[in-house]
């Protein structure tokens, strides 16, 4: 009762004590609830800014069904009064993402374009930057096409003028790269939306997506890398989300500028270089380009951290082919003679499906498996030499070979008991 004493208090000290209280103390489900609700609602709808921001930050920290059904429609009246200033404007989309998180039924999304024209930098770069978070959490609910194409066409106008021109105020640049947070939000609106239909706005995107490609140089100063590689990744995100709509050049250039990255000393910027050159691979048109970093790949495999070997023996999997299948599994097999016992298992298993998938004769193949049984017994499963030996089984003129491969390597008197399983 103190707290809720507090909170209606015209003192704002004491308002704002009552206020961090209840975000502490009280839960949605408790039975005094409902009497903070009520001077929550007074103070949003009072149009003094101090309480009002008050009330709002209270409401996000607490969230629930209860507060998104008594407090929505009073949220998005004050979005769209014009007295509204923009400080109040900016804590109510902060909260709206709250309780749609709390109650994604009760909040729904119909009210969207009530919020959309806050989504101006023209206005307002600090209604833009939060109404921006907002939009790249509910557009994935967004069921409306009409909506879904404007907030589309909004986003890559955003990232025209943050990007292309470079028009954002001076508070807004951190180190000399305009509003990246805005940037990295459009781009992720930009994720959930279908490829655009419009030519301009097509262009505008592929624009802004090469000039952000483009800024991925290494400098001295920590912070700018930060925010440029950010965008960066973020549009590398985006760019395969696309698939195989987006432009070919694109979609070379993108890993033209992540080979640098697998060849920088930072060890995380050469695992996200990995990571993200991997599924890359999976796109039409980029095969040519990642086998030109094929062998800076197959060193990544000596590295010692752990994740960019994993992401190495990945990215091989994902970019082997029949031109070059014979490289990629003698590389691994080389390696399976280490004692790097931590991925020697995966590894094993990802060679036996490469040799399998993409044999140049079926000698090759026997040849494979019987090396994988010779120099990593321990981590070939029964499944890989059962597989072998139903393809022997079924190829006549393999059969021969398979079985003389065999008797020799089971000669000598240490034998893995892996290759005594298979001989017979």
């Amino acid at each position: 009762m103190e707290v809720i004493t507090l909170i209606s208090s015209p003192n704002f000290q004491e308002k704002q004590v009552g206020y961090l209280a209840a975000a502490v103390l009280f839960k949605c489900t408790d039975k005094l609830f409902t009497l903070i609700v009520n001077s929550m609602r007074n103070d949003v709808i009072n149009g003094v800014e101090v309480n009002q921001i008050l009330a709002l930050s209270a409401v996000a920290n607490l969230g629930g069904r209860d507060l998104a059904e008594t407090l929505l429609e009073d949220i998005l009246q004050l979005v769209q009064k014009d007295t509204t200033t923009h400080l109040v404007k900016q804590k109510c989309a902060l909260t709206l993402l709250s309780l749609f998180r709390s109650s994604p039924d009760t909040v729904g999304t119909q009210w969207i374009d009530k919020v959309l024209p806050m989504f101006d930098i023209r206005a307002n770069i600090g209604c833009a930057l939060s109404v921006s978070g907002l939009l790249a959490n509910l557009i994935p609910h967004i069921k409306e096409e009409e909506m879904i194409d404007e907030i589309r066409h909004i986003s890559i106008g955003v990232l025209r003028t943050l990007v292309l021109d470079k028009v954002c105020p001076e508070n807004y640049v951190y180190y000399d790269v305009p509003c990246p947070w805005l940037v990295v939000n459009c781009l992720r609106i930009l994720k959930s939306c279908p490829y655009p239909t419009s030519k301009k706005d097509v262009n505008l995107l592929e624009d802004a997506l090469h000039t952000i490609l483009q800024r991925n140089e290494m400098t001295k100063n920590r912070n700018h890398d930060n925010v440029t590689h950010g965008e960066l990744f973020e549009a590398v995100n985006l760019i395969i989300s696309y698939g195989n709509e987006t432009d070919p050049e694109l979609r070379a250039s993108v890993v033209s500028y992540l080979g640098r990255f697998i060849m920088y000393e930072e060890p995380n910027i050469r695992y996200l270089g990995l990571d993200y050159m991997s599924r890359l691979a999976q796109l039409s048109g980029v095969s040519d380009k990642i086998k030109k970093h094929q062998d800076t790949i197959m060193a990544s495999l000596e590295d010692p951290d752990l994740a960019i070997r994993k992401r190495a023996l990945h990215m091989l999997f994902s970019m082997c082919d029949e031109e070059n299948a014979e490289e990629i599994v003698k590389k691994l097999l080389e390696h399976l003679k280490t004692p790097d016992f931590l991925i020697k298992e995966e590894m094993a298993l990802k060679t036996a499906i490469l040799a399998e998938r993409f044999p140049p004769d079926n000698q090759w193949y026997v040849d494979v498996i019987t090396d994988l049984m010779l120099n990593a017994g321990d981590f070939v499963s029964d499944d890989i030499w059962h597989r072998m030996v139903q393809i022997v089984s079924q190829q006549d003129d393999l059969q021969e070979y398979a079985c003389h491969k065999m008797f020799e390597l089971l000669q000598p008197t240490t034998v893995h008991e892996i290759m005594v399983r298979a001989g017979p």
